[in-house]
């Protein structure tokens, strides 16, 4: 049963967000999701294009004050995000192509909107609704955890690495 009506939500601002990301993102901050989408636009700072088949997972994180904002280049992600605070996160099943500003791939992206619950449950139904028209397989996982956020897979090295300690 497919969504015809594309859902928009909004990104997340905050104090700094005129400042520092509105010179450069004239149009509107949002991330809309289709029936064969997500669409995500912070004007010639990013945007990104993902099919929902693409989509592997779906869950949620805490975007930290020194993760910055604007359109953000991390290891292995990339990242949407106007304010900090809870983000979505969504793993693809193969990394693809987005503008952040420049072309760049990635396996993993992080979007910040108004309403994460609400952006959760239409970015699922529109993947599952993808399955029904046999666009996509069925074993899409959302993961509705906050401790999802922990990021403990991003290899990082720890302070021990580091100094040789480990």
């Amino acid at each position: 049963m497919p969504n015809p009506e594309p859902q928009v939500f909004a990104l997340r601002t905050g104090r700094l967000t005129w400042l520092l990301v509105r010179p450069l993102a004239w149009g509107p901050l949002i991330a809309e999701v289709n029936e064969d989408a997500l669409e995500v636009r912070m004007g010639i700072l990013g945007s990104a294009s993902i099919p929902l088949t693409a989509i592997d997972r779906i869950g949620r994180m805490h975007w930290p004050w020194w993760g910055g904002i604007g359109a953000r280049i991390g290891r292995r992600m990339v990242a949407f995000a106007a304010a900090t605070g809870e983000a979505v996160l969504i793993e693809l099943a193969e990394p693809i192509k987005v503008r952040a500003p420049l072309p760049w791939s990635t396996p993993r992206v992080v979007v910040i909107v108004d309403e994460t619950e609400a952006f959760v449950e239409a970015l699922a139904l529109a993947r599952r609704n993808a399955e029904v028209r046999g666009l996509a397989p069925a074993d899409l996982s959302v993961v509705l955890d906050e401790t999802f956020g922990s990021m403990p897979d991003l290899d990082v090295p720890s302070r021990e690495d580091d100094r040789g300690y480990g």
